[in-house]
């Protein structure tokens, strides 16, 4: 066991718990998800100085968990959100019916029917962090909406940021087709 009283491991230890809040910092302030982060570290855009040892080792991935539904107290997981939803909503005065498909391998795409007139899909890349899912489109706009899951196959969607500042605020909930 490590002798914390002695203020070199001290130094040591808060040196790697600063190096692991930066990383945090990145990943939810700068919006970078922790896959992306790693890749950025390993291809040497993003240079973090050696300050005293190797980094903890992170804990192994846990199983799934036995309850489908997420609890209060654990963060939904992104494989959960997996799948193909549907929306019936009435926006702007339209009916439109909203498909989403969301592939594990982070793209997706929605297809939207206006008042019964299919339009063409849009495809998007996303990150889903804690409650927040981040998505880019293929132009490159950027959409932020926050998950907040009701039961294994539903959950409402809050629209935080979109480049159409209208639809900021709007809720929809989708149901697992």
């Amino acid at each position: 066991m490590t002798n914390t009283n002695n203020p070199q491991n001290q130094e040591g230890c808060f040196k790697k718990a600063l190096q692991i809040l930066a990383g945090a910092v990145m990943t939810v302030v700068i919006g970078i998800g922790a896959n992306t982060l790693v890749k950025l570290i390993e291809n040497g855009t993003i240079k973090i100085p050696d300050i005293g040892g190797p980094m903890p080792s992170s804990s192994p991935t846990s199983p799934a968990p036995t309850s489908p539904t997420p609890t209060s107290s654990e963060s939904p997981k992104s494989y959960e959100l997996t799948g193909v939803w549907e929306a019936d909503v009435t926006e702007f005065g339209k009916r439109t019916q909203i498909i989403w498909t969301i592939q594990a391998d982070n793209t997706s795409s929605v297809q939207l029917v206006i008042d019964s007139r299919v339009q063409p899909p849009v495809s998007y890349t996303w990150q889903y962090l804690g409650d927040v899912l981040m998505e880019k489109d293929s132009i490159g706009n950027d959409r932020k909406s926050r998950i907040e899951w009701k039961a294994s196959n539903n959950f409402e969607q809050t629209i935080l940021e979109d480049q159409i500042s209208e639809f900021k605020g709007l809720k929809r909930n989708f149901y697992r087709r």
